[in-house]
């Protein structure tokens, strides 16, 4: 059986996902890992579900909070823009 390979940051320990990545060194720059050790290299939270769908979310709403990770861009709101530079100029 081949192992399909995700990069979503979130392995299952025991019942419960926890959300793990490792720290860049373009990472340490950034608030929210600017008190963790430079020998710490990887970092761990705990997203506290069994379901993978509500651990994905969690894990996703952490990153984008830690400036790790973009929101992810909605077609509706580029046409939005695309449309609102094309009335201002």
């Amino acid at each position: 059986m081949a192992r399909t390979y995700k990069k979503d940051y979130i392995t299952k320990v025991a019942t419960n996902y926890h959300m793990q990545f490792r720290i860049a060194d373009w990472m340490r720059e950034l608030p929210a890992f600017k008190n963790i050790p430079r020998s710490q290299v990887v970092f761990r939270k705990t997203l506290k579900t069994s379901d993978y769908e509500t651990a994905k979310q969690r894990s996703e709403e952490v990153r984008i909070k830690m400036q790790v990770h973009e929101k992810p861009f909605n077609a509706d709101d580029i046409i939005r823009d695309l449309t609102e530079e094309k009335i201002s100029a």
